[in-house]
């Protein structure tokens, strides 16, 4: 699984051949050329709510919520929340309630770059609190996107140590998101994979089905699905709404508590091997 993940990881850094790759990679960095009537970092006061459910056979629920706003022209701030209902083979259900923030420049035909932070509260065991804080980066090559971030995390029982995430996702559609990734947290690599497909749009709102899932390389894996609602200021298909509305919602994707307690919180469903190990609406690496 190591090896595997290794040779994942080096095909997402090698964009072309041995002797293009000066050029893939000038084209992927470039800095874009703006102008008077380039897009706006967010297109209006937008949001957006889901709810998903794991689907490997515990109970877990997860319900996040966002709102983003801009700030002149090429900057935006957005707002996360979020409650999650852990189902713990030890100690039944434990809440935990989770607030985080981006501040970020972004150019819609070009790409994100910004600033991320959030905090989660286990609201039980006396209280217990984890953050993280990154810097997160996208880059929109036509029908791909490559999004990333990179940072610190932290909390009580455990030091402060680096993760990292990384996306390659591609729109075969208008409406419809495929994605593959990697992620490095608490000393352990995972490959992530998920999709989403939105439907029923009316005029500035839209409904999507999403799933996502995480294999982790010290054995186990994850996988969830839910449903997503979108709140902006213009019709628009999925593509458009997640490279000009808000970003994506990190909140819950959180290893990091899996070291200071091992096997204490025993998620059902989750092979025996996974403990607090991944709720996001992305597992494990990502996403909305």
């Amino acid at each position: 699984m190591r090896n595997s993940i290794k040779t994942f990881t080096i095909a997402i850094l090698c964009l072309g051949s041995t002797g293009s790759l000066a050029a893939e990679l000038d084209q992927l960095l470039a800095l874009p050329v703006l102008s008077a009537d380039s897009k706006p970092a967010v297109d209006g006061i937008n949001a957006k709510i889901a709810i998903q459910h794991d689907i490997t056979g515990d109970e877990t629920l997860v319900a996040t919520g966002s709102v983003a706003f801009p700030i002149g022209h090429q900057f935006g701030l957005q707002l996360d929340g979020g409650f999650a209902n852990l189902d713990t083979a030890a100690f039944g259900r434990i809440p935990v309630y989770g607030a985080g923030a981006h501040l970020f420049w972004r150019d819609p035909d070009w790409g994100l770059a910004g600033l991320y932070g959030n905090l989660l509260h286990v609201n039980d065991f006396g209280g217990l609190n984890y953050y993280r804080g990154a810097v997160e980066f996208e880059r929109y090559l036509g029908r791909f996107s490559f999004e990333t971030m990179v940072g610190l995390t932290g909390g009580d029982f455990i030091d402060v140590e680096p993760f990292t995430q990384a996306t390659l996702a591609y729109y075969p559609m208008d409406d419809l998101r495929f994605e593959i990734g990697h992620s490095f947290t608490v000393n352990e690599n995972a490959f992530d994979f998920g999709g989403e497909w939105a439907f029923g749009a009316i005029r500035s709102t839209a409904a999507a089905m999403y799933v996502n899932g995480s294999v982790f390389e010290g054995g186990g894996a994850t996988a969830s699905a839910g449903l997503r609602f979108y709140f902006g200021q213009n019709d628009k298909p999925l593509i458009n709404r997640h490279r000009e509305d808000d970003p994506r919602v990190y909140l819950y994707m959180w290893g990091y508590i899996v070291k200071p307690f091992g096997g204490l919180f025993g998620y059902r469903g989750w092979f025996e091997t996974t403990c607090l190990r991944n709720i996001s609406p992305f597992a494990c690496s990502w996403r909305h």
